[in-house]
C-alpha cells in the first residue's frame, strides 16, 4: 500500500513538473500572459485578434526581469505570441499613465486608461536589412507589458545626446551612446512629457555595483599604511642631510602615493557623491596612483554617474 501511495505521489509530482514546463523554443521574453485571454475548446487562446495555438501556450509560476532573474508569481498561462507577430514592450498600457507616489519610488501605472493616446505612435524602427521606415506600434506589432526592474530611468535624447536610441524590427533597442543592445525583456517604452509634447522613450536599468567581498579589508589595510606614508615622508624632509635629488624624487612619489591612498579610502568609506570637477580631479589623480602605484586588488568603488529620474508625474 505504501509503495503504491509512492507511485502516485511520484506521478503527481511528474504531471505538475511537467505542467509548468516552458514553451519550447520560446524565450521568456517572447510570451505574454494569457489570464485575461479567451480560450477555445481547443487549447488555443485569442490574444489581441491573435489565435495562440496550444503547443505555444503554457503554465509558469515565474516572471523575468532585467537581465534575467526570475521573480515568483502565481502561476499563470503565457502563450508566446512573439512566434507569430513581431512583438515591443511598453511599461504600462499604451493608454496608461506612469506615476510615483515620491521621487524615489518605484513607478506605477495608472489603472484607469486615457480615452486617447497622448504621443504619435509612429517610429521609425529598423528593418532586417537596415533600411529604416516608419511602423504604427500598436497596429504593426503585439504590445507586451511589464516594467522591468526598480530605480529605473528614462532615455532623453532631447537633453543628452549619449540618450539617442534605435528600435529594431524584432523588439530590439540599440542605445548608440555606447552600443549596448537590450532585448525586450531588459527594457520598456513610455511616454514622457518634453513640455513641449508627448514622445515614446524607452526606460533603462541601472547597473547594480556589487561591492567586493575583500573591499573594506583592502581599505582598512589602506588607511593604516596611510599614516606611514606621511610619517616616512616628513622624516625626510626634515633631516637636511636626506636632501639630495634622489631623496626630493622619492618624497614626491611618496607624497602622490600618499594622496592617492588617502582619496580612495575616502572615496571607498565615505560612499559620497561629488561635484563633476571634484569627481574628475579625485579620478585622474586616483587612477594614476593605482595604475602606477598601488596593487589593482585594492580597487576603487565606481563614481556614480548622472542621476536621472523617470520624469512621471509624482503624487
Amino acid at each position: 500500500m505504501t509503495t503504491r501511495i509512492c507511485q502516485l505521489l511520484i506521478v503527481a509530482a511528474i504531471f505538475y513538473q511537467s505542467t509548468l514546463a516552458d514553451i519550447a523554443n520560446c524565450v521568456f521574453e517572447d510570451t505574454v500572459a494569457l489570464t485575461d485571454s479567451s480560450k477555445f475548446a481547443n487549447g488555443s487562446y485569442l490574444y489581441e485578434g491573435l489565435l495562440v495555438p496550444p503547443h505555444l501556450t503554457a503554465e509558469y509560476d515565474y516572471i523575468e526581469l532585467f537581465e534575467g532573474q526570475r521573480k515568483p508569481v502565481e502561476r499563470h498561462v503565457r502563450g508566446c505570441v512573439c512566434k507569430i507577430k513581431q512583438c515591443v514592450k511598453f511599461c504600462c498600457h499604451p493608454r496608461a499613465d506612469m506615476y510615483q507616489t515620491s521621487a524615489t519610488a518605484t513607478p506605477q501605472c495608472e489603472e484607469v486608461l486615457n480615452q486617447e493616446l497622448k504621443y504619435t505612435p509612429l517610429l521609425n524602427v529598423t528593418l532586417r536589412n537596415s533600411s529604416r521606415v516608419v511602423m504604427h506600434l500598436l497596429d504593426e506589432f503585439v504590445v507586451q507589458q511589464g516594467i522591468p526592474c526598480e530605480g529605473g530611468y528614462m532615455l532623453m535624447p532631447h537633453v543628452y545626446e549619449d540618450d539617442q536610441w534605435e528600435l529594431f524590427e524584432n523588439g530590439t533597442l540599440l542605445r548608440l551612446g555606447d552600443a549596448k543592445y537590450y532585448s525586450r525583456r531588459d527594457y520598456c517604452l513610455q511616454a514622457y512629457n518634453t513640455s513641449e509634447e508627448f514622445v515614446l522613450n524607452p526606460m533603462n536599468c541601472p547597473v547594480v555595483y556589487k561591492e567586493p567581498a575583500t573591499l573594506m579589508l583592502n581599505t582598512i589595510i589602506m588607511l593604516i599604511s596611510a599614516p606611514f606614508l606621511y610619517v616616512t615622508i616628513l622624516i625626510y624632509w626634515l633631516i637636511p642631510e636626506l636632501w639630495n635629488l634622489h631623496t626630493k624624487c622619492l618624497i614626491c612619489y611618496l607624497l602622490s602615493l600618499a594622496i592617492g591612498t588617502t582619496l580612495i579610502v575616502l572615496v571607498n568609506m565615505l560612499h559620497s557623491e561629488f561635484e563633476t570637477f571634484a569627481c574628475a580631479i579625485i579620478a585622474i589623480h586616483a587612477y594614476s596612483m593605482s595604475h602606477h602605484c598601488i596593487p589593482k586588488k585594492y580597487g576603487l568603488v565606481p563614481f556614480k554617474g548622472r542621476q536621472r529620474r523617470w520624469g512621471v508625474l509624482i503624487r
